[in-house]
């Protein structure tokens, strides 16, 4: 989740993906939300990295199609 995170705050703040940066704050900034859960419940490690590996996949196909 940390390279996931520090990928998609550099990327927020690139001129190449000032479309995306909305969405890339927001997302990085759920994923920072719910990386401080995982720190006290081991369900939230485990379910998030479900998440996160179906939505990143997701969002590289959604941004290579544009």
């Amino acid at each position: 989740m940390e390279g996931l995170y520090n990928a998609w705050k550099n990327r927020a703040s690139m001129q190449k993906y000032s479309a995306f940066a909305e969405a890339l704050e927001a997302a990085y900034e759920k994923i920072d939300e719910y990386y401080q859960k995982t720190a006290t419940s081991h369900a939230y490690t485990f379910a998030m990295r479900k998440i996160f590996i179906i939505t990143a996949s997701e969002l590289v196909i959604n941004i290579q199609r544009s």
